[in-house]
């Protein structure tokens, strides 16, 4: 079990991927990183300083 106020891994799936990555990064100052993966679609990561925070996969 973690911590109260501790930030756990999280996975977003969602209709409308082209709002939310500018949503988190805006609100939280998350930086994004997305990536091909192929016929999966895109993956986006989201870190802040450096470090994974949230992950969200988009799927063709």
């Amino acid at each position: 079990m973690t911590n109260h106020g501790t930030f756990i891994w999280n996975e977003l799936v969602t209709e409308e991927p082209e709002k939310c990555g500018p949503f988190f990064s805006e609100v939280f100052g998350w930086q994004r990183t997305e990536t091909d993966a192929g016929p999966f679609g895109t993956y986006t990561t989201f870190s802040l300083d450096g470090t994974d925070v949230a992950e969200r996969p988009q799927t063709r």
